[in-house]
């Protein structure tokens, strides 16, 4: 996974924008899947979402 201050053409030479973007997609639908799976957030339920002070962060907020 990335730092927050890493940008896709640094993290890895060879990765290219389309194949950082492809891995952030897969992430995140793995991501939503665990949560359904294994009903982590319930209707009703109060989610707290924390952002850090950081220069970039490449993670777009669902």
């Amino acid at each position: 996974m990335f730092s927050a201050s890493e940008t896709p053409s640094s993290a890895t030479p060879a990765m290219s924008k389309l194949e950082f973007n492809k891995l952030q997609k897969r992430l995140r639908r793995h991501t939503g899947q665990a949560i359904e799976d294994f009903q982590m957030i319930e209707e009703g339920d109060r989610v707290m979402v924390c952002l850090s002070g950081g220069k970039l962060c490449p993670v777009n907020i669902l």
